[in-house]
C-alpha cells in the first residue's frame, strides 16, 4: 500500500456514513497517514465485505495497492493531477441538485464520504473521469471554484477510449502531457509525423483543445484559427432589444468586439435602457459565446421537421458542409452537423442559418394561427384516413362500384393510398373515361362539402374552408421561402404530424445533455441485435454471462433450465443477470428508458409503439428488468404507465360506480371524491379530465378504502388532512380561540371523519410538531408557509441589525420584541403583524445563521458559542487546584453572568476538561498520572477479560482505592475517563462502569445470527444454527444462547429446538389484540382464577389468529407476544401460568401463588411431594420447587421437614 504525500496530512471523510467512518469507530484514525496494513488485515479477518469497500474508497482517493487489491487501482503513479479548492469554500456543502453531471455520480460520491467541498480536494481528476467519462463534469467542478493542480496526462482524460492506439504512439515519443501536444503540434503535423488517420486525429486534437478551454474557465483558447467577427444583429433577435441595436449602429458599434469590457454600465448610458434590458442583452451575447442556441423561439416552440427552401441556403453555408449531407433534406440532418468538429466561425454561421429557419417556423405558426385558434386547429390539422367503402353508401357511388371494388382488391382501402391522377386507373377492365369522370365528380361533391383535401407526402389532409379560404399573404414569408399559402399549410401539417415528434428539440431545450432519442435508439437496436449472436462476446462481460443472457433473452429458457445447464442455483442465475445488466455495455438501454421516463412525467401515458415494438417487451427479459428499475408499468399491452405519479382518470362517475359495487352500502357524492382528489394530488379534478388516459381510472379506484362504514384515502393521515385545510381555507391565519369550530366544519365536510377526536390541543400539537411548515403570527395564531408574502431579500437590513447588536453589545441572545420596535417601519411595510411573526420568518429564511431554542428569542450560532464559552470555563477552573463541584460552576455562570444551562455544554464536550466524579470537574492537564500506573492497570484488565466478556471498573478501583487516591485518581469515574482517552487501550468502553472485550466481533456475530434466521423465511431448527455458528464459526455457547433467547427480533417456537424471525411470522397489532382477547376469555371461562398456557393450546374451541408458514401456536410463542401486555401476569418457573394483575387475592409473585394454592386446595398444610405433583400438573414448576420459593422474607409459609405450612396455622399453634 502506497499513500501519496499530499494525502497523508488530509483528514478522513467522517461526516457521512461511509466505510472509512465505520473503521474510525473501532480505531483511532484522523488522517490518511494513520492508516496501516495491520489495521486492514484485522478488518479483513473480521469483516471481508467492509474490507473491500474500504479498498475501493481508498483507490478513489488515490492510494495505490499491490497483489489482489491492485485491480481497484485507478492511479498507477504518485505524480498525478488533482483537484484543489480555496479554504474559503472548505465548509460548503456540495449541492448536487444544481449540477446535472455531478448528480449522475452523486450516490457513488456520498458512499465515499464526499459531502463537503473539502472532501473533493486532493482527489485525482482521473478517478472522477473513471466513473463518469465526460469532460463536462470538470467544467462544473471549475464553476464550483475548484482548481486543477499538476500536469495532466493523456491517460487521465481518455479512459476506456477508442484513441488508445494514438496515445500509445505519442507516449513512446515522450508526448505524455496535454500541454506539450497543443504547444508543439497541429493536428496536421500529428497525423503526418506519427502516421495517423487525419479525420481520427482531428477529433482527438479538438477534444484536447476543448479540455484546455475548460481549464481556462471556459475562455476561448487563444489561437489565430479561432479569431472571427460576429455582428450584433445576427445574435440579438428579441423585439425589446431592437432599439439598443439601432442606437449602437449609429455610434458605429456593429461587431461584438467593438463593445467595451464593462458592457453593463456602457449600455445603461443609453436612453431608455434599464437594468433588465441591459442584463437581457448581455445574457444573449454570453449564451452565444458559450456555443448555445438559447432563443425564446426555441424554448416555447413545439417539435418540428420542415423542408428547407432553396432560397435560404447561402454559398458560405454550402462550402463548409460535407458532401454527404443533402441540404434540401430534412432539418434533422442539418442539426447533426453539431457533432462534426469544425472551426468556431463556421459553426456560428451555421447557427445563424438555423435561426433563420426558426423564423420561418414561427411565421408558419402565425399564418395558420396555431397558437390562437386551438379549437379550429383540432378540426383542421388532425388528418383522418377516409375509407373508400363509405363512397358505396352514397347514391352516385352505386354507379361506380366496379372502380371501388378494384381499388379494394389492390389493397387501396383509404384515400391517403389513392393516386390523385385518376387516369392511371383506366387499366382496370370495364373502366373508361366516363366512369373516371363520375368518380372525380363524386370525390369533389361529397368530400369537399365543408373542407378541402390536400395530398402531401402520400398523406391526405383534411382542411376546413374556414382555414383554407383565409389565404393570408405575408411579405416576410415570401422573402424567406417563396411559398404559396397551400405550401405553408402543408408545412404546418409536417409540424404537427405524429411521426416527427421528439426528434430535434430534446437536443436544443436540454442544453447540458447531448442525448438524442434517435441516436440512442439506433445504438439500442444494435445492442438488441448483438444479443441474438451467441458467439459474440463483449469485453466487459464474461463468456458464461453472455451465454446466460443469450439463453434468457433469445431462447427464453427458464432460470431453472439455465441453472441445470451450468450447474448453478436459480438465485445465482438471477444474480449473474442483474450484475451484467448493470454493466456499461447495456447503459444505452438505461439512457433510452430515461427519455421514456421524462416524457412520462409530461404526458403520464405513452403508447408502446412510439418507443418499442410490442414484441420486444414480451420477448426480451433485459427490457423488462430496466422497466421495473425505472418503475414503469406496461398497461393492457398498449401503454406505458408511470407507477410513481399519482394521476387519475377523467371519468369520476366510473370511479363512483366501482366503489359502490365493492362497498355497497356507502352513499357517495361527486363533490366528496373531487375534494379527496384535490387534496391528494394538489390540483383540481378538471385539470385531469382534459387528458385522454382511460387506464388511470383504476389508479384512482385503488386509492379509496372503507373504514367504519365511511370512505377514506390510503396514506392520508391526520397531518396531511390538516395541512390541506390550512393551505386552502386559512390563508389569513388560524386562531385557536376563534377558528376551531370553522376548522371542524371543513374537516367533517371534506373528509367525512369523526370530529370527537379533534380538539384545539390536537390541532396545535400537530402544528408545533412540524415547525418548518407553519408560522406563528401571534400568540395562538398560526399560518401555513405557502401563504408567506415576504421574501428573503426584504429581511437583510434586520439581519444586519442583529449581527451589529451581537458584535457591539457582546451578548448571546436578543428578545425579538426589541427588533420589532427598532424596525417597525419595515415591519409595517412588509405586513409583519407581531414580533412572533418576525421571529418565525427569520427562523424559516435563516435556519443555520442563528440558534432558536424558544419562540421569541434569537441566540448566536452554536459554533460561536462553543469557541467562546469553552475558554471562559477553562479560565475559571484554572483558579482552583482541586476538583470543583457543578453547583459552584452553575452559580458563577448561570446566576451571576446570566448564562443559560445549555451554554455549559463544554463540561461534557471539551477535551481539556475531565469529569472526576458524578458532579465534579477538573482540568485534564492538572492530573499528573504516571504512565507506569496506567500500563499495569491495562494489563490487569486484559487478564480479567480473558476469562470474562464483561468487567466492571468499580470493582477494580475499590480493590486499591487508597493507592489510586494517593496517585491522583479521585474516583472510578475519573479512571474510566482516563482510559477512554488513552490510545493504547484495545478493549471497548461503551458506558460507565462497563468494559467489554472484542466489541467488533460480538457486534458482527449478533448481526450474523439475525441475518441467518431472517434469510430462511421460516422456522429454523436449533441443530442447524448450532452447526453453523458453534461448529463452523466457533461461537461461544453462552453468547449464542443469550442472543437467541434475549433478542427482541427472534421468537422462540420451542426453547432450544426451534426459532423464527419476527418478520417471517406475519403478525400485526390486530392479531396481537385478538390473542390478548382470546387469553382473557379463556381465564374468565376457566373454573380457577388462573390458567395454564398448555390448556389454552389444547382447547379445541379456541381459534388462534392465522400466521405465515403454517405455524402452530406454542407456549413460548404466546409468552413472547403476551409479555408486556397491561393487565396480565405471567408466573411460574417458565412463566406458563397466566392470571390478571388486578386479582381479588392480590397475587403478584410466585410465593403469593403458592400461599393461596396451599390454603385453598389443602387447608393450609400439605406434604412437599404431593405439592410438587400438583404444581407440575399445572406447569408451575418442572421437577422440584426452586430455592428462592422456599426462602421467603415475608413468611407467608414455611418448609418443615416433609411439609409446607402457611403462616395462619403457625400463628394459631403459637397462641
Amino acid at each position: 500500500m502506497f499513500i501519496p504525500e499530499i494525502l497523508k496530512k488530509k483528514k478522513l471523510p467522517l461526516e457521512n456514513n461511509n466505510p472509512l467512518y465505520k473503521l474510525s469507530e473501532f480505531y483511532d484514525l484522523t488522517t490518511f497517514g494513520d492508516l496501516d496494513k495491520n489495521i486492514l488485515k484485522e478488518v479483513y479477518e473480521n469483516n471481508v465485505k467492509l474490507f473491500w469497500n474500504i479498498i475501493k474508497q481508498l483507490a478513489f482517493y488515490g492510494i495505490i495497492f499491490n497483489n489482489k487489491a491492485a485491480k481497484y487501482n485507478i492511479i498507477k503513479n504518485a505524480h498525478y493531477a488533482f483537484l484543489d479548492i480555496d479554504p474559503k469554500y472548505f465548509d460548503e456543502k456540495i449541492k448536487y441538485e444544481y449540477y446535472p453531471n455531478l448528480s449522475k455520480i452523486k450516490n457513488l460520491l456520498l458512499d465515499f464520504g464526499i459531502l463537503y467541498k473539502r472532501n473533493l480536494s486532493t482527489i485525482p481528476v482521473k478517478s472522477i473521469l473513471y466513473y463518469y467519462n465526460n469532460l463536462s463534469i470538470i467544467e462544473e467542478l471549475i464553476n464550483i471554484n475548484y482548481l486543477i493542480k499538476g500536469k495532466i496526462r493523456l491517460h487521465d482524460i481518455f479512459i476506456k477510449s477508442k484513441y488508445n492506439k494514438i496515445i500509445e504512439k505519442l507516449n513512446d515519443n515522450n508526448l505524455i502531457y496535454v500541454n506539450r501536444i497543443v504547444n508543439n503540434y497541429d493536428y496536421k503535423k500529428l497525423s503526418k509525423k506519427f502516421n495517423l488517420n487525419p479525420n481520427h486525429s482531428l477529433v482527438f486534437y479538438n477534444k484536447i483543445i476543448n479540455f484546455i478551454n475548460i481549464l481556462n474557465n471556459n475562455k476561448v483558447y487563444e489561437k489565430k484559427e479561432y479569431s472571427f467577427k460576429i455582428k450584433i444583429e445576427d445574435i440579438i433577435q428579441n423585439s425589446l432589444l431592437n432599439k439598443i441595436v439601432r442606437a449602437l449602429k449609429k455610434d458605429k458599434i456593429i461587431y461584438i468586439s467593438d463593445l467595451p469590457k464593462n458592457k453593463f454600465q456602457f449600455l445603461l448610458s443609453y436612453r431608455g435602457v434599464g437594468i433588465k434590458k441591459a442584463k437581457l442583452f448581455i445574457n444573449q451575447i454570453n449564451n452565444y459565446e458559450k456555443n448555445d442556441i438559447n432563443d425564446k423561439e426555441v424554448k416555447y416552440s413545439n417539435f418540428f421537421k420542415i423542408n428547407i427552401p432553396n432560397n435560404l441556403i447561402n454559398e458560405e453555408v454550402l462550402n463548409f458542409l460535407p458532401k454527404y449531407y443533402n441540404i434540401n433534406s430534412d432539418l434533422v440532418k442539418v442539426f447533426e452537423i453539431f457533432d462534426i468538429v469544425m472551426k468556431k466561425d463556421k459553426k456560428n454561421k451555421l447557427k445563424i442559418f438555423i435561426k433563420k429557419l426558426l423564423k420561418v417556423y414561427n411565421l408558419i405558426n402565425n399564418i395558420s394561427n396555431i397558437n390562437d385558434e386551438k379549437k379550429l386547429l383540432k378540426k383542421a390539422f388532425m388528418y383522418k384516413d377516409y375509407p373508400l367503402e363509405n363512397l358505396k353508401k352514397v347514391e352516385k357511388g352505386k354507379k361506380i362500384k366496379k372502380i371501388i371494388n378494384k381499388l379494394l382488391e389492390d389493397n387501396i382501402y383509404y384515400l391517403k393510398n389513392l393516386n390523385l391522377k385518376l387516369d392511371n386507373y383506366k387499366k382496370y377492365k370495364g373502366v373508361g373515361k366516363v366512369k373516371i369522370s363520375k368518380f372525380r365528380e363524386l370525390l369533389g361533391s361529397e368530400l369537399n362539402k365543408d373542407h378541402y383535401w390536400i395530398n402531401y407526402k402520400n398523406k391526405s389532409f383534411k382542411v376546413y374552408k374556414e382555414v383554407y379560404q383565409r389565404n393570408i399573404e405575408n411579405d416576410n414569408i415570401k422573402k424567406l421561402t417563396n411559398c404559396n399559402y397551400n405550401e405553408v399549410l402543408c408545412m404546418g401539417f409536417d409540424l404537427y404530424s405524429e411521426d416527427n415528434k421528439n426528434i430535434i428539440f430534446e437536443y436544443l431545450v436540454n442544453k447540458n445533455k447531448d442525448i438524442r432519442k434517435q441516436k440512442i435508439k439506433n445504438r439500442f437496436n444494435k445492442i438488441i441485435e448483438k444479443i441474438k449472436y451467441k458467439d459474440y462476446y463483449p469485453n466487459n462481460i464474461s463468456t458464461r454471462a453472455w451465454e446466460i443472457i443469450y439463453y434468457r433473452n433469445i431462447k427464453h429458457y427458464t432460470l431453472e433450465k439455465i441453472g441445470d445447464k451450468y450447474n448453478i442455483s436459480r438465485e445465482r442465475v438471477r444474480q449473474i443477470l442483474k450484475k451484467n445488466y448493470k454493466s456499461n455495455y447495456f447503459n444505452v438501454i438505461n439512457l433510452y428508458l430515461g427519455i421514456l421516463k421524462k416524457s412520462l412525467n409530461k404526458r403520464l401515458i405513452i403508447k408502446i409503439n412510439s418507443f418499442f415494438n410490442s414484441k420486444e417487451i414480451k420477448e426480451y427479459d433485459i427490457i423488462k428488468y430496466f422497466l421495473n428499475k425505472k418503475k414503469v408499468k406496461v398497461f393492457k399491452g398498449e401503454y406505458f404507465l408511470d407507477i410513481n405519479i399519482k394521476k387519475i382518470n377523467k371519468l369520476i362517475n366510473n370511479v363512483i360506480s366501482k366503489i359502490q359495487s365493492k362497498f355497497g352500502k356507502i352513499n357517495i357524492e361527486k363533490a366528496t371524491i373531487e375534494n379527496y382528489l384535490y387534496f391528494e394530488f394538489g390540483k383540481k379534478f378538471s385539470d385531469y379530465t382534459k387528458r385522454n388516459d382511460e387506464c388511470l381510472e383504476e389508479i384512482v379506484y385503488s386509492k379509496f378504502v372503507e373504514k367504519n362504514g365511511k370512505l377514506s384515502l390510503k396514506g392520508m393521515n391526520k397531518h396531511k388532512k390538516f395541512k390541506a385545510i390550512f393551505k386552502n381555507y386559512f390563508s389569513n391565519g388560524f386562531d385557536r380561540k376563534k377558528d376551531t369550530k370553522k376548522f371542524k366544519k371543513y374537516y367533517c365536510k371534506i373528509f367525512c371523519d369523526n370530529i370527537d377526536n379533534i380538539s384545539t390541543r390536537n390541532i396545535v400539537s400537530i402544528i408545533t410538531r412540524r415547525n418548518n411548515d407553519y408560522l406563528i403570527i401571534d400568540r395562538g395564531v398560526y399560518l401555513h408557509k405557502d401563504h408567506i408574502n415576504v421574501k428573503k431579500e426584504d429581511l437583510e437590513d434586520i439581519i444586519k441589525n442583529i449581527e451589529s447588536i451581537f458584535d457591539k453589545e457582546n451578548i448571546y441572545q436578543i428578545f425579538c420584541k426589541r427588533l420589532y420596535e427598532d424596525n417597525i417601519e419595515t415591519c409595517n411595510r412588509l405586513k409583519i403583524k407581531s414580533y412572533y411573526h418576525l421571529h418565525s420568518l427569520i427562523k424559516i429564511f435563516y435556519p443555520k445563521k442563528f440558534y432558536y431554542p424558544k419562540s421569541p428569542w434569537i441566540y448566536k450560532s452554536n459554533n460561536y458559542e462553543f469557541s467562546t464559552r469553552e475558554s471562559d470555563i477553562i479560565d475559571f477552573l484554572k483558579k482552583f487546584n482541586k476538583p470543583i463541584n457543578y453547583d459552584l460552576i452553575k452559580k458563577e455562570f448561570v446566576e451571576k453572568r446570566g448564562w443559560k444551562k445549555y451554554m455549559l455544554h463544554p463540561l461534557y464536550t471539551s477535551n481539556e476538561i475531565i469529569r472526576v466524579d458524578i458532579k465534579k470537574y477538573f482540568l485534564r492537564s492538572e492530573l499528573n498520572i504516571k504512565s507506569d500506573i496506567l500500563d499495569n492497570l491495562i494489563k490487569k484488565i486484559r487478564k480479567r477479560l480473558k476469562n470474562r466478556e464483561i468487567v466492571s471498573i468499580k470493582k477494580i478501583y475499590y480493590e486499591k482505592k487508597a493507592y489510586y487516591k494517593i496517585k491522583g485518581i479521585y474516583s472510578s469515574y475519573c479512571l474510566y475517563e482516563i482510559l477512554k482517552s488513552n490510545k493504547d487501550v484495545s478493549f471497548y468502553l461503551p458506558k460507565y462502569p462497563i468494559i467489554l472485550d472484542k466489541y467488533i466481533d460480538n457486534f458482527n456475530k449478533k448481526r450474523a445470527i439475525l441475518k441467518f434466521i431472517k434469510r430462511k423465511n421460516g422456522p429454523v431448527f436449533f441443530s442447524t444454527i448450532k452447526r453453523e455458528f458453534l461448529d463452523r464459526l466457533k461461537f461461544k455457547k453462552t453468547a449464542l444462547y443469550n442472543w437467541l433467547n434475549y433478542n427482541e427480533k427472534i421468537v422462540t417456537i420451542e426453547k432450544r429446538k426451534e426459532y423464527i424471525h419476527i418478520a417471517n411470522i406475519g403478525i400485526n397489532e390486530k392479531k396481537k389484540n385478538l390473542l390478548f382477547d382470546l387469553i382473557v376469555e379463556s381465564i374468565e371461562n376457566s373454573n380457577n382464577y388462573y390458567i395454564s398456557l398448555k390448556e389454552v393450546i389444547f382447547d379445541k374451541n379456541v381459534e388462534f389468529p392465522k400466521v405465515k408458514n403454517n405455524l402452530k401456536w406454542t407456549t413460548d410463542m404466546i409468552k413472547y407476544f403476551i409479555d408486556g401486555f397491561p393487565g396480565l401476569l405471567l408466573l411460574g418457573y417458565n412463566d406458563e401460568i397466566v392470571l390478571f394483575e388486578d386479582n381479588t387475592r392480590n397475587i403478584q409473585s410466585e410465593q403469593d401463588f403458592i400461599y393461596y394454592f396451599v390454603k385453598e386446595n389443602f387447608d393450609g398444610h400439605v406434604r412437599i411431594k404431593r405439592l410438587i405433583k400438583e404444581l407440575r400438573k399445572i406447569d408451575f414448576i418442572i421437577k422440584s420447587i426452586p430455592k428462592n420459593y422456599k426462602t421467603y422474607t415475608k413468611g407467608l409459609y414455611e418448609f418443615r421437614e416433609n411439609e409446607v405450612i402457611i403462616k395462619d396455622l403457625l400463628n394459631v399453634k403459637k397462641s
